[in-house]
């Protein structure tokens, strides 16, 4: 089975069950495996409908994911801008919400794009203090992403 078919099936799956039986996981499920497929737009149609949800019912425990995946999508499609803007809305959520996992994810995925475009500095400022926060778990992945990023915003 091919990784598209893969994902296609897990489509089928994510339809099947419903909307109500994943609750917020489902739009932000659903776009990310439209993502795979290359089906960028259908993926920013998915995750609108969660934040026009979220801000509909209040229940924001999973905004800062489905911001940080729609720039994400975005940075991939559209203007770096837009995309940028919505990853520093994601942050603020994680930073509200005292998500740090989510505000490690998007401080990552912000600095990599500042430094990227020659922002060293304001990438190191930004993921730095982040990553001093933690004091375990240096074995995982995001953690492991955002040494290496800051090693590359040093040298």
């Amino acid at each position: 089975m091919t990784e598209a078919s893969q994902w296609q099936a897990a489509i089928g799956y994510w339809l099947k069950a419903g909307k109500q039986a994943l609750g917020p996981a489902y739009p932000r499920s659903l776009a990310l495996a439209h993502t795979r497929l290359g089906q960028q737009s259908v993926a920013l149609q998915l995750l609108d409908e969660a934040l026009r949800r979220i801000e509909k019912t209040e229940i924001r425990h999973a905004e800062s994911e489905i911001r940080q995946l729609r720039a994400e999508v975005l940075f991939a499609v559209r203007s770096e801008e837009e995309a940028a803007v919505e990853m520093e809305c994601a942050l603020a959520v994680a930073r509200t919400q005292a998500s740090r996992r989510w505000e490690l994810r998007a401080a990552i995925s912000l600095a990599r794009r500042w430094c990227d475009h020659g922002h060293r500095a304001e990438a190191r400022t930004l993921l730095a203090p982040v990553y001093d926060w933690f004091t375990e778990g240096f074995d995982l992945l995001a953690l492991r992403n955002a040494k290496a990023l800051l090693n590359r915003v040093i040298a």
